[in-house]
């Protein structure tokens, strides 16, 4: 007799998924703290543009102005031994026409024709209108007080009796201080012509400010030297030294302008190319425009600061 077998039972079981937590939306950070993270960041650009100016302005145009003089002194004094140096006249804005010492504050400096800001980059600047320092009438030479060397900051350090020495292609010329003050606007000129022979240096006081100059005033020690005809009697606004260069706020804004575009190009490539690269490429440019920048603006700054 043939047992049959039962089927098997087979046994569902219903596997329950896990319960899933509701995904919860991210936080959203409250506008406030979205102003106050872009204002946080835009204080940090500006205070490294600031730092990065007054490094440029008290760092990097001293050596400029170091080699621009070793230039001029080695040239000039070629001239010297060819008798070559400008005597007077017309000269052109930019030669050297005297060297320049002053034992006391540790002044030597070659002095170039013309007192604009963008002369008196290179140097101290003989007023073009002036006649050169030995000859009779009053010889103005104006130089920085702080930027590009600052090689008249110690102006105001010079006492009645102290000694001025200066060259010229006519030769040494001694002249002995006889007073240093300010003179601010609106009263005499210490730069116009005067009967006797004397030379007139000039800066900016207070050394940061400008706003009123500082003279050194010495008069000629024996006969002073023949003076050619054909000066200069016209002179430009921004040769008197409290103004800056003519232009200087368009090219900054203009170069503001190109290092904003040039940055917003820096953070698109820094996101599509490897990082190395990247910086390699954006850093010299950023840095050129950076110099522009504040070459430009250093302009707009009066020219004996």
């Amino acid at each position: 007799m043939s047992t049959v077998e039962a089927p098997a039972v087979v046994q569902v079981v219903r596997v329950r998924p896990p319960e899933q937590k509701p995904v919860e939306p991210a936080p959203v950070a409250p506008r406030s703290h979205s102003v106050r993270g872009a204002v946080t960041r835009s204080l940090k650009i500006l205070g490294g543009l600031v730092l990065g100016f007054v490094l440029f302005l008290f760092v990097m145009t001293p050596l400029v102005h170091g080699r621009t003089q070793r230039s001029l002194e080695q040239s000039f004094r070629t001239e010297l031994g060819f008798a070559q140096a400008p005597l007077g006249g017309a000269i052109k804005q930019g030669s050297a026409v005297a060297v320049l010492q002053i034992p006391e504050i540790g002044v030597h400096e070659v002095v170039i024709e013309g007192t604009s800001a963008s002369m008196l980059k290179r140097g101290p600047g003989h007023l073009r209108t002036s006649p050169l320092p030995g000859q009779p009438g009053n010889s103005v030479v104006a130089g920085r007080r702080a930027s590009y060397g600052g090689p008249f900051l110690h102006l105001d350090r010079l006492h009645r009796g102290d000694t001025i020495r200066v060259t010229t292609g006519q030769g040494l010329s001694i002249f002995v201080v006889q007073r240093v003050g300010t003179v601010s606007p609106g009263h005499a000129d210490p730069i116009g012509p005067t009967r006797d022979s004397r030379i007139t240096l000039v800066t900016s006081d207070p050394v940061f400010a400008a706003s009123r100059r500082l003279v050194a005033v010495a008069t000629l020690q024996g006969d002073p030297w023949a003076q050619p005809d054909g000066r200069p009697t016209q002179l430009h606004t921004d040769e008197l030294g409290l103004q800056g260069q003519p232009g200087a706020a368009g090219r900054v804004l203009f170069w503001g302008g190109v290092l904003i575009v040039a940055g917003i190009a820096s953070v698109w490539l820094l996101r599509r190319w490897p990082g190395q690269v990247a910086y390699v490429l954006i850093a010299p440019v950023m840095l050129l425009l950076l110099v522009l920048l504040y070459d430009s603006f250093a302009g707009v700054l009066p020219a004996t600061l």
